[in-house]
């Protein structure tokens, strides 16, 4: 029983990571954002660049992790849902 929450999990990575790239399209929506956000929230220059900065450094992370889930020995099946 133990392997069933871990085979959720890993597809869960996986497609958080996939949601994540299909997102992206080169942070278009986080610059089509950025001026409601810097309305809405008050915030500098220096604050809205925090935002790009922050959402270009979850990406890889959210990327890589999938990576390596899907890769990791005896998960083969973490791209396939789990029956």
């Amino acid at each position: 029983m133990a392997a069933q929450p871990r085979k959720a999990l890993v597809l869960t990575a996986v497609c958080l990571g996939q949601f994540m790239i299909q997102l992206d399209v080169d942070l278009t929506i986080v610059n089509v954002a950025l001026p409601s956000i810097g309305q809405d929230l008050g915030a500098s220059v220096s604050g809205l660049q925090w935002v790009i900065d922050g959402y270009s450094l979850a990406l890889p992370v959210c990327c890589c992790s999938a990576g390596a889930s899907a890769t990791d020995p005896g998960t083969n099946a973490s791209t396939w849902p789990a029956w």
